[in-house]
């Protein structure tokens, strides 16, 4: 019988002078499997009060061509994956803001399933 659970993994950065941040969710502990199927991200003040804000999801701690999603309204947006995304050990999300307010609180978060491998 594979356990398989719930999951809701977030964090907050504070956005630098120019209105960018990075946060990292993850990475999967040894054991485990996340099967990811939604993501979202906001900034304070909604989508109003961050015209222009960016985020860019990318799978692993380093922005790479491994660019998994992004929106045009970081201010406030959900993404539902129609496939779920598998990560696994040392697999970890990266999302990364940019145009933001200055000093607003960026979150960046991911749900879905995780189950342990094998």
């Amino acid at each position: 019988m594979t356990l398989r659970r719930s999951f809701d993994a977030g964090k907050t950065v504070t956005l630098d002078g120019s209105g960018g941040g990075r946060v990292t969710l993850g990475p999967v502990p040894v054991g485990w499997i996340w099967e990811v199927e939604r993501l979202a991200v906001e900034i304070a003040g909604g989508v109003t009060g961050n015209i222009g804000a960016e985020a860019r999801v990318y799978r692993g701690a380093e922005v790479t061509s491994r660019l998994i999603d992004g929106t045009v309204r970081a201010g406030l947006d959900i993404s539902e994956l129609s496939t779920p995304l598998t990560l696994q050990p040392p697999d970890s999300l990266l999302f990364v803001f940019s145009g933001g307010t200055a000093g607003a609180v960026a979150t960046a978060a991911a749900s879905g399933h995780t189950r342990r491998q094998g």
